[in-house]
């Protein structure tokens, strides 16, 4: 499990080997990047979401991330890489420091093997995927996917102010969980502060209070 590698794994030794696991956390927040234009008054209500996030941060809360994973990249030093299922989605929410960061619901039906390994205590019900059964349908995109997809844009959306973007090519879209950006004709690359990577997505949801949803349409 040295170097990066794509199969389906078992979580627990995911978080055994990948550097995100082990508590370290950072407060930082991606700035936004140029030509990733918005209005003032956006900016100034984002502006003011990422302050109260990073409050928490400093504070010892940390991010999490809950959901049924197809399958993670791994690579010592880095944070983890997760795939999502077609038609698949990812919760992130700001918790507190006692929470675990990682809440995986493993496949129906999978083996929890998890090859010598034991599940560490950030990585709750983290026994691991088979890549055999795909998740129930998860919930619809947010309203500006269609115009953004068929675009080529990567869509986000803040559901805390009623308003959304379409990231283009070389730009970083800030939001209260991390970075969002374009990573292919209408995907979108979501890393989340200190704990992962979670590409090939097609729109992200922003509550504004640290929490994102991502997903990928069936």
């Amino acid at each position: 499990m040295m170097g990066v590698h794509r199969r389906v794994v078992a979580f627990a030794a995911i978080c055994s080997l990948a550097s995100a696991c082990t508590g370290s956390r950072t407060s930082s927040i991606a700035p936004i990047s140029p030509g990733a234009r918005v209005s003032a008054p956006q900016a100034s209500r984002e502006a003011a979401m990422r302050t109260a996030v990073e409050a928490k941060l400093r504070a010892g809360y940390h991010y999490q991330i809950a959901g049924h994973f197809q399958s993670v990249d791994v690579a010592i030093g880095r944070v983890p890489v997760i795939h999502l299922w077609p038609g698949g989605h990812a919760d992130v929410a700001l918790v507190p420091p006692q929470a675990p960061k990682f809440r995986v619901t493993p496949a129906v039906g999978a083996a929890r093997t998890v090859s010598g390994f034991t599940d560490p205590p950030d990585c709750v019900d983290c026994g691991g995927v088979d890549g055999k059964s795909t998740p129930s349908p998860g919930p619809t995109p947010p309203p500006n996917y269609g115009p953004c997809s068929a675009s080529g844009g990567a869509t986000w959306y803040n559901s805390a102010t009623g308003e959304g973007g379409c990231t283009q090519p070389g730009n970083t879209k800030p939001l209260s969980c991390g970075s969002w950006t374009w990573s292919s004709r209408g995907k979108g690359r979501l890393i989340v502060t200190g704990t992962a990577d979670i590409p090939d997505v097609d729109y992200v949801v922003d509550d504004g209070q640290g929490g994102c949803r991502v997903g990928t349409i069936q």
